[in-house]
């Protein structure tokens, strides 16, 4: 890893460290990983193993957000925000930090199985030299993200297929700790 991207990685854990002391307050943190993951293209230089860590951390509920009837969905999503460290599709040492919302498709069953969709929003970082032109808006080396997922949580075990753009699929593995 060169310096510019331990700096960046530093800045990450160091932003995501009070995460884990207001996990004491009810709130829920998510650790992930990834599984597998597929390009749509595939190309001899991609990399299908993005050894990804990623960290979420979902407030406790408190209120809804004040909005008008005609946006009660809005209302029923849980927020969190969260940063994830990966090798990207080209081995770059790549970090992603996000505002996200999750919705909860239908009551959790007795025995906790919860089918959710979840969207991110952010800034990623990594993508580099001859590389930097695969992203869309990378000119300054940081460029936004969208990255869509569904996803099944049972009991504190989540597993996730998201979308990375129009480039392929990745299925993580998380738990949370609450």
């Amino acid at each position: 890893m060169n310096k510019r991207g331990f700096a960046f990685t530093g800045s990450l854990i160091f932003l995501l460290l009070p995460s884990l002391a207001l996990a004491q307050q009810e709130h829920r943190i998510l650790v992930q990983t990834s599984l597998w993951t597929k390009h749509f293209n595939p190309d001899p230089k991609h990399n299908n193993h993005q050894q990804l860590i990623n960290l979420q951390l979902h407030p406790k509920k408190t209120r809804t957000l004040a909005l008008t009837a005609e946006q009660p969905f809005l209302n029923q999503l849980d927020w969190f925000y969260g940063g994830a460290f990966f090798k990207n599709s080209f081995s770059q040492n790549t970090t992603y930090l996000y505002l996200g919302g999750r919705f909860n498709f239908l009551q959790a069953t007795q025995e906790n199985l919860q089918p959710y969709a979840s969207l991110t929003g952010g800034f990623i970082h990594g993508y580099r030299g001859e590389y930097q032109d695969k992203i869309p808006f990378n000119n300054l080396g940081v460029a936004p993200a969208i990255i869509p997922s569904l996803g099944l949580e049972y009991r504190k075990v989540t597993t996730e297929l998201s979308l990375f753009g129009v480039s392929g699929v990745m299925l993580k593995i998380g738990y949370f700790f609450k």
